[in-house]
């Protein structure tokens, strides 16, 4: 080989060597993105803010941003992550959609995803009037609306049982029911009164009213045929007539269809929904009669008359999603005021509960208190036989059916329908043992008539509670007789 020949190969060589020792420039790679919220193909409520979130990420750390479109049409972005977008769908018709969400790195480099999903006209899942939305995020089973503006909760507690709640204008009348299971109502509360409902038969309820002032009312063996019949022309004041509680007692019933309904359908709406929703919305009907019949002219509509309570929630104007939100805090409102109420009524509703669920006739005399004291409820007959734990039945025919030793009661002492002896009675609370001092109250029902009373007892002490007779009223003794005993030569 020439010189010359072998300087050129070396110079070539030499060349090869120094491009080979550069460090070769990288490659840029495209970012990677999958749109993680929502689901393909998951419903909405039109008028719903959809938060559309993404995962996405660049090979070089250098995503720029992520851009999201609704059927090809641009509608925000986002540089920071988490990467997402907040889509209100208030100016979009019902359909389908599609969602896209394009990721861009600093070269340029593009990555994008896609998901379904379907706008629905709330509209379309109303039966009977009624508007019904499950929220995502658990504080409802169901909410809704009557095309008339009355709002409805529904919730399924943990033993299986449920409770309702309507409301029919900001402000005003609250109904709220606890119904079992089986649908059959428990308790009811209707603007600060209580209904308690107790010992069904096949035809029959018992049914207990505590008014907001603490005044207690017991009707039994009422035909719930009769109560569900009752005349819905009464309106309901925002203070409520306490005179009017058999009809809301049928209410209460109806709801508890409501309930049952909803139970059976598994409390979503699967292939039992619609006759769950027509029962709910028969009962809203009966309930909107009562409280907006006349001032609002909305019964009878075809459904396009609104509430101005509804419009006052964000419930007209296509703002769907934001009225089921403020549903939510309207119920959240009163399920506060329920609490209140049933607080300040508590030894009145648990007394009255007592009575419910104990025996009953032309005298019943029952005890509840407020210690895990040992309190016992003395009643003396006609005949001056006295009828307590250690002589629970007496020649007369009065009966201590209930019994209690571990504290609170109830106590109770009763004849039957046409079995009480005419005379005078004596009723007495003793203290037998425990927390000292308990307080206590004595429901008297005797020969048609009813009466509370209430009082403190200290360790070791008989109060003599009231002394009645059959031919007069229940007065009150303003200041009971009392004795110490030391119960001396007996025990339990």
């Amino acid at each position: 080989m020439s010189s010359y020949v072998l300087k050129i190969f070396t110079a070539i060589m030499i060349v090869i060597v120094l491009f080979s020792c550069e460090e070769s420039e990288p490659q840029n790679l495209a970012p990677t993105i999958s749109i993680s919220a929502p689901s393909n193909y998951s419903e909405f409520i039109q008028g719903e803010s959809i938060t559309i979130s993404v995962n996405a990420e660049d090979p070089e750390d250098d995503l720029d941003e992520v851009r999201f479109y609704v059927n090809n049409i641009g509608v925000g972005s986002d540089n920071t992550w988490p990467y997402q977008y907040v889509w209100d769908s208030g100016s979009y018709q019902t359909g389908n959609y599609t969602l896209k969400a394009i990721a861009i790195d600093g070269g340029g480099l593009e990555s994008e995803s896609t998901v379904n999903i379907e706008l629905q006209d709330p509209a379309a899942w109303a039966l009977n009037g009624m508007a019904y939305y499950q929220p995502e995020d658990g504080s409802f089973d169901i909410i809704g609306m009557h095309e008339d503006g009355a709002i409805i909760a529904i919730n399924q507690l943990s033993d299986g049982s449920g409770e309702v709640t309507y409301l029919a204008e900001e402000g005003g009348p609250a109904f709220h029911v606890w119904a079992d299971v089986n649908g059959l109502p428990t308790q009811a509360y209707i603007n600060g009164h209580f209904l308690l409902f107790s010992n069904y038969t096949a035809t029959t309820v018992d049914v207990a009213l505590v008014t907001n002032d603490g005044t207690i009312e017991i009707q039994r063996g009422l035909n719930v045929a009769d109560i569900l019949n009752q005349s819905r022309g009464y309106t309901l004041s925002k203070t409520a007539d306490a005179s009017d509680w058999l009809r809301w007692g049928g209410h209460a019933l109806s709801v508890g269809g409501c309930v049952a309904s909803l139970a059976a359908a598994g409390w979503t709406f699967g292939a039992l929904a619609p006759l769950a929703a027509w029962g709910c919305g028969a009962a809203a009907v009966g309930i909107i009669a009562e409280f907006l019949p006349e001032d609002l002219g909305i019964i009878g509509t075809t459904g396009t008359a609104v509430s101005s309570f509804a419009g006052a929630l964000g419930c007209i104007g296509g703002q769907v999603y934001n009225c089921w939100l403020a549903i939510g805090g309207a119920i959240a409102t009163i399920g506060g005021n329920i609490e209140t109420d049933e607080e300040n009524l508590d030894s009145e509703i648990v007394l009255a509960e007592g009575a419910l669920e104990s025996g009953s006739g032309d005298v019943q005399i029952t005890l509840t208190w407020d210690t895990a004291a040992d309190l016992d409820l003395w009643v003396t007959d006609p005949a001056g036989e006295r009828i307590y734990f250690a002589n629970s039945t007496s020649v007369s025919g009065g009966w201590l059916d209930v019994d209690d030793m571990n504290g609170y009661g109830p106590e109770n002492i009763y004849w039957p329908t046409n079995g009480a002896p005419s005379g005078t009675y004596i009723v007495q609370v003793n203290h037998w043992s425990g927390a000292s001092p308990t307080n206590y109250s004595v429901l008297v029902q005797a020969f048609g008539q009813m009466q509370v009373y209430d009082g403190t007892i200290y360790d070791n002490q008989t109060v003599d509670v009231v002394t009645f007779s059959s031919y007069g009223s229940l007065p009150l003794i303003s200041q009971p007789i009392i004795s110490y005993t030391v119960n001396e030569g007996q025990t339990k």
